[in-house]
């Protein structure tokens, strides 16, 4: 667990195939985050919300493992791959989820 005022809120700003229960995280993804995998749980846990939903920073500070690194950790390696870039909304900083342009487009439902 980390301590939410480490955590800013996320903003998800992809969005992806949907069929019923399920969300699809497009392979190039998976491929790009395959060597940090406790990441492509955040980034599925982060896809699963809706396009514009606000995930909070205490609700990520609840996410993760034991065995897992730090959430916070997961956050910066996001932050570095381009997933995720950091904005300031009405004097609030937050991160906005996107889609790193090097990977080319998202598939479509």
């Amino acid at each position: 667990m980390t301590d939410s005022s480490e955590l800013l809120d996320i903003v998800c700003d992809v969005d992806v195939p949907r069929d019923g229960e399920n969300t699809h995280v497009p392979q190039i993804w998976l491929k790009d985050l395959y060597p940090e995998y406790p990441t492509v749980g955040l980034v599925v846990f982060l896809l699963s919300h809706d396009l514009g939903e606000v995930i909070p920073g205490s609700v990520l500070a609840e996410r993760g493992h034991p065995n897992d690194p730090p959430v916070a950790e997961m956050v910066r390696e996001l932050k570095l791959g381009g997933y995720l870039v950091p904005e300031t909304v009405g004097g609030v900083e937050r991160l906005r989820l996107v889609h790193p342009a090097r990977l080319g487009p998202l598939p479509t439902a």
